[in-house]
């Protein structure tokens, strides 16, 4: 082991590190007692440290951290935030930018206003304007589209023109190149499309299973419409199912609900593919070019109604008996009324008809019965058949006895 040289320091207080020709230095004393240390390269100061600032000079307002970072920057009012080994390292023009991240904004070139957070984020961008990219390789072809925002890795990665996008969540729009005012959240939604004024909400919701153009939809749920390939659809589902819940067809102005529909009631009476109105507030105006068609309490029991442009409402479900005598238990009827001609009607459908096959002779109603199993059919030779056919003859013995009475009537006031 061999014997330390020491080396003799100097007792002079040193205030300053510096080149041999004196224009790169550390200075820590430029002026008496000052407190500033500054940073001068090639004769152009820098940087300064002050208390617990790191400050910047003469970079046009802009901050570079990193291996080439701004390397190309031509150091005018810029005013660029780029943090990172070559993040911004070709911009010469582009200003208001901040990026953090290794290769972020690398290429760009003049454009400006973008805020990019992650490696490999906008790398090729030249002039796009506008941007907003968080996440690794998120819009990381852009070239020249503008006003996108895009949130997670591999967010529109191959975009290159498209504009006015929002992609949120790993791979959204993932192959989107040049479509325009599309939004798409969640991971994969939207993932091989290629095309413009779409919105995908949800889990690979219109994803698609390789790169395909398709324009103006809406896909809304886990995987809806992850198999559509084509335009103008509407898709409400939380399976890949190709018959979603709720589908439309915008091209067509066509809407189909694959179930149930309620209004203001969830209750189907275990039906499926049923329409179930609630009662409410009935209208009281008629509207222009179509019809109102609601639930109503009447006596106790809810009747379906419909209210036309001329005011007329009408039960369309035949219970209304409320101006007439019901002639037979399983009897219908019509009932409409007019407020603005002050009148209203109730007719027995069932009575009209029995009195029909009596002048005919022809059959047109048929009563059956119905057990838990199965439906009999009426049969003149059951005992059923039997007691209905002179239930009918009763009433019809009874209209005519009404009718001779009225006649007789008539004869008695002749008389006097």
């Amino acid at each position: 082991m061999g014997t330390p040289n020491w080396l003799q320091l100097s007792s002079t207080l040193i205030d300053q590190l510096t080149d041999a020709d004196n224009d790169t230095k550390i200075q820590v004393e430029e002026t008496a007692d000052e407190d500033i240390i500054r940073f001068d390269i090639a004769g152009t100061e820098y940087f300064t440290m002050r208390t617990g600032r790191l400050e910047t000079f003469n970079t046009g307002g802009s901050v570079f951290i990193g291996e080439d970072a701004g390397a190309s920057d031509d150091l005018t009012s810029n005013f660029n935030v780029f943090v990172g080994a070559f993040a911004g390292q070709a911009n010469t023009s582009g200003n208001n930018n901040v990026t953090l991240g290794r290769t972020s904004l690398q290429n760009n070139i003049s454009g400006s206003w973008n805020t990019v957070l992650g490696s490999a984020a906008m790398t090729s961008n030249t002039l796009g304007n506008l941007n907003t990219a968080l996440g690794y390789a998120s819009l990381n072809n852009n070239s020249t589209g503008s006003r996108n925002i895009t949130i997670g890795p591999l967010a529109m990665q191959f975009n290159t023109e498209g504009r006015e996008n929002i992609a949120i969540g790993s791979d959204a729009l993932l192959t989107n190149i040049a479509g325009n005012k599309n939004v798409a959240i969640g991971r994969y939604a939207g993932q091989y499309v290629f095309g413009s004024n779409s919105v995908y909400l949800g889990y690979k919701a219109g994803a698609g299973s390789s790169s395909h153009s398709k324009s103006a939809n809406i896909f809304i749920g886990y995987e809806a419409g992850i198999n559509e390939t084509t335009g103008n659809k509407l898709y409400i589902e939380n399976t890949s199912s190709s018959t979603p819940l709720i589908f439309g067809d915008f091209a067509n102005d066509l809407i189909n609900i694959n179930g149930n529909l309620g209004v203001g009631t969830t209750s189907f009476g275990n039906g499926t593919r049923t329409l179930a109105l609630q009662n409410g507030t009935i209208p009281i105006f008629s509207i222009t070019d179509g019809v109102l068609l609601y639930s109503q309490d009447v006596s106790s029991s809810s009747e379906l109604k419909v209210r036309d442009e001329a005011g007329n409402i009408t039960t369309l479900s035949p219970h209304n008996f409320s101006m007439t005598h019901k002639s037979e238990p399983m009897a219908w009827s019509y009932y409409s009324e007019n407020a603005e001609v002050g009148k209203k009607i109730n007719v027995d459908m069932l009575k009209t008809v029995r009195l029909i096959e009596k002048i005919t002779g022809d059959k047109l109603v048929y009563v059956n019965e119905i057990d838990a199993d199965n439906i009999v059919t009426e049969s003149n030779n059951t005992t059923t058949g039997i007691l209905q056919q002179q239930q009918n003859e009763i009433e019809n013995l009874k209209e005519q006895i009404a009718t001779l009475l009225l006649r007789l009537e008539k004869v008695e006031n002749l008389k006097e």
